[in-house]
């Protein structure tokens, strides 16, 4: 089927229904191929003529698109001019493992690639703060000006003054955010939270993606958290097996902390223990002892010594990790960043640097290297609330937060480098309450640093090997 080219976007347009029978001829190789001889931005397939589409059929169809984005990374696939019950049904169909994009029409996916030409306000709602932040600042790269609202009555009310607004985005899905809902970082920790009943399909809830990930980028301290749990059989015993195994490969811990206590769990943790999983009563009973930490290795320090030159390539692509952060945080605050003093080549340096936050996140690939970033508190603090749509108070709750707002900065890094055809990995973030623990955590080499102010609030870009 020859797609529709327009706006940058490849749109194939099936009618009817869409099943095991049909699907392979929807999206062939040759289609793909046409697509992106023309340069496009997204490979996208509308369902507005679709009557009906089953999970065999919809699956052949993403398959096919997968192999466009193997070819060009930075093209963006998925679907478009759905309707409600279609939208639901898809997301019941992938639930939270959705890698592909969901646009509500074409127009709304146009947006995403086609620069504003006056500064359009668009309206943005989603109940994820994740994506309704990721697609806020996409429109903001792209020149709009997106309306944020955190709360779905804000939304509604919102809607009631449509003069206030150019167009809206909702239902609207942009694929591999990268942020897991379950895990969080914790200083050098990682922190799990299962839900629900756990028995033998613990593993549908558990991304094993992202915790591989978390060991080869030098974790080694994982907490399962059980506060939400409601039961469990033992079953569960298998699968942290699995998880203990992986672990003592890379000299790793695995703890269990708010686990109920009832005859079931009793037989569980006798289980656990002899696979030497470690048990506490409270999670703040192992992140608020720093010696603990230590013991269980919950502190990374990077062995390699070596002093690592920033290279020229790195230095050539400077702009896009810095306009990355820059727009993000802009985005974020509505705040625009100035410049301060010359941007070269140095050791880190950050005045009242023990009462500063600092986040670090590395990345891989065609390009190697770290990404340092320095917040005044309150900087961070206004920065996180904003994307969460709710007020954080603590040290704890900023720096759990900060390391998923460094999630995001990563993944737009990412994007930009791609659009230069650099293909980067992005390990897991971490963060530290002041630049004295970050010193502690890794030896920092020479690098870039550029200095911005925030309305007074001096924030630190550091680009280093």
């Amino acid at each position: 089927m020859k797609p529709v080219v327009h706006k940058r976007i490849s749109a194939f347009y099936p009618q009817g229904f869409i099943d095991s029978n049909n699907a392979y001829y929807i999206v062939t190789e040759d289609d793909i191929a046409y697509s992106l001889e023309r340069e496009v931005r997204m490979i996208l397939v509308s369902l507005k003529r679709v009557v009906f589409f089953n999970f065999n059929g919809f699956s052949i169809i993403l398959d096919n698109l997968k192999r466009a984005r193997e070819r060009s990374p930075i093209i963006t696939i998925g679907f478009c001019d759905y309707n409600q019950m279609q939208y639901d049904t898809i997301r019941r169909f992938f639930d939270k493992k959705i890698d592909f994009s969901l646009y509500k029409s074409f127009k709304i996916a146009s947006l995403f690639t086609t620069p504003s030409i006056g500064g359009e306000s668009i309206l943005v709602w989603n109940e994820n703060y994740e994506q309704r932040n990721l697609q806020s600042i996409e429109l903001f790269e792209q020149g709009y000006n997106p309306i944020v609202v955190h709360r779905k009555s804000d939304f509604l009310e919102k809607l009631g003054h449509e003069g206030q607004f150019d167009d809206i985005v909702q239902d609207t899905f942009i694929g591999s955010v990268g942020i897991v809902p379950f895990a969080r970082v914790n200083g050098s920790s990682i922190i799990y939270t299962l839900t629900g009943y756990l028995d033998a399909t613990i593993d549908n809830q558990f991304d094993y993606a992202y915790h591989n990930k978390a060991i080869r980028t030098g974790f080694k301290l994982f907490i399962f958290d059980m506060k939400n749990i409601v039961s469990m059989n033992i079953k569960v015993v298998s699968f942290f097996k699995k998880i203990v195994t992986d672990a003592k490969q890379y000299e790793g811990n695995i703890c269990i902390v708010n686990l109920v206590d009832s005859e079931t769990t009793k037989k569980i943790k006798g289980e656990l223990e002899k696979i030497e999983v470690k048990f506490f009563a409270t999670l703040e009973e192992i992140i608020n002892n720093k010696k603990l930490i230590a013991q269980l290795g919950g502190i990374l320090k990077d062995e390699n010594k070596a002093n690592k030159s920033v290279t020229k390539k790195l230095i050539n692509h400077l702009p896009s990790f810095i306009n990355a952060t820059v727009s993000t945080l802009e985005m974020m605050i509505g705040v625009d960043a100035v410049k301060t003093g010359a941007i070269k080549l140095q050791d880190l340096t950050v005045e009242n640097g023990d009462k500063k936050l600092a986040s670090s996140i590395g990345f891989y690939g065609d390009l190697e290297g770290v990404i340092i970033l320095i917040f005044p508190f309150q900087l961070a603090k206004k920065s996180c609330s904003i994307m969460l749509g709710e007020d954080i108070n603590t040290l704890s709750e900023v720096l759990d937060s900060l390391a998923e707002l460094l999630n995001v900065i990563g993944g737009r890094v990412k994007i930009h480098l791609a659009e230069s055809d650099i293909s980067i990995s992005i390990t897991l973030p971490r963060t530290y309450s002041s630049t004295n623990d970050l010193s502690e955590a890794f030896t920092i080499n020479r690098g870039i640093q550029v200095n911005l102010d925030f309305s007074g609030e001096i924030f630190t870009f550091f680009l280093t090997r």
